[in-house]
């Protein structure tokens, strides 16, 4: 994603600095309503960088909502949850 771009003072920096830029660049993602991106494998020298799974199961859930052409409303309903008790935030969908 070209809006997740970090520097590094150290390795471990790097890949915690990775991760949160990744993070963020998918949250707004989200919140703008934009597809996200299918990950890729690594190439020469590229390593892989591990998400929050909190964040890996929104993306994942607003995804298949877009795929599927299902509301937020349809999914309560689905859920058995009450209209209203569900929604898309910055973060993604989620319970209220």
């Amino acid at each position: 994603m070209p809006e997740a771009r970090t520097g590094r003072a150290s390795l471990a920096e790097l890949h915690e600095n990775a991760a949160d830029a990744l993070e963020e660049a998918i949250l707004a993602y989200l919140a703008h309503g934009r597809p996200i991106p299918d990950p890729c494998e690594p190439h020469g020298g590229e390593e892989a960088i591990i998400l929050d799974p909190v964040t890996v199961a929104r993306a994942a859930l607003a995804t298949a909502m877009r795929t599927k052409r299902i509301s937020n409303v349809a999914l309560a309903k689905t859920l058995g949850k009450a209209r209203g008790s569900f929604g898309v935030s910055r973060t993604g969908p989620a319970l209220r």
